[in-house]
Formats: C-alpha cells, structure tokens, sequence
C-alpha cells in the first residue's frame, strides 16, 4: 500500500470527522424529535395524575446535563483531530473511553435516544480512526 503524504492524510481525515459530526447532529436532531413525540404522550397519560412537586426541575437538569456531555465530547473530537500534527494512539484511546464512558451514563439515566446516537457516532468514529491509521502505516 502506498503510504500518503501527512497533509493529505490529515485533510482526508478532517473532512471525514467533519461529515461525522453532521451525521452526529443529524441524529441527534431526528432523536428529540422521538423523544418530544414521547414526552407528549407521557404528558396527556399523566394529566390526571397528581403533579410532584419540583419534579420537572429535576428533568430538565438531568436534560441539561446529558446535553453539556454530548456537547463536550464533540467539541473534543473536533479539538483533537482538525489541525492535529500527529495521529496518537493514546488520544484515540482516551477520547474512546470518554465516548464510552458518557453512553454508558446516558444509558444508566435511560434516555435511549441519547444512547443510540451515541453508539452511532462511536461506531463511525472508529470506523474512520481505524482507515486513517492503516493508510498512515
């Protein structure tokens, strides 16, 4: 196999991670929609239900805080990969755990539609992690 030049490389690379994060808020956009299709429903069953009180600050935080998670992984796949001199095998690992580590907590609050756009994006990203190194080497 021809090994490319690094410049080459690493705008492949660029413009791959970049169609990915596209991917990424695509589904996530198509996702909220389930999900407030879901919430509505919820909404009219519980209406005869009495309401806790301080039960929907309680949602909304938990909301937030898978939203800043998703928000920060992204923005450092981006800080990472785009102007980046050198592929590092650690990096890689370390931002895998962090992608990982931030579904699995998704998963544990159970909000499936998080945890599903999750796995996509994991699953592209090693994808093309993988086709990177093995054009690099």
């Amino acid at each position: 196999m021809k090994k490319m030049k690094y410049n080459q490389t690493q705008n492949l690379f660029s413009n791959k991670l970049i169609n990915l994060i596209d991917l990424s808020n695509y589904l996530q956009r198509k996702s909220k929609f389930k999900f407030n299709l879901i919430k509505q429903k919820e909404k009219l069953e519980n209406r005869d239900k009495k309401q806790i009180k301080g039960h929907k600050k309680i949602k909304q935080g938990v909301k937030s805080r898978v939203s800043r998670l998703l928000e920060q992984d992204t923005e450092l796949l981006v800080d990472r990969f785009i102007g980046f001199k050198q592929i590092n095998k650690q990096i890689i690992k370390t931002i895998k755990g962090q992608v990982q580590r931030a579904a699995q907590s998704i998963k544990k609050r159970k909000k499936k539609w998080l945890y599903q756009k999750y796995s996509y994006f994991f699953v592209c990203f090693s994808f093309i992690y993988k086709e990177t190194i093995n054009k690099i080497h």
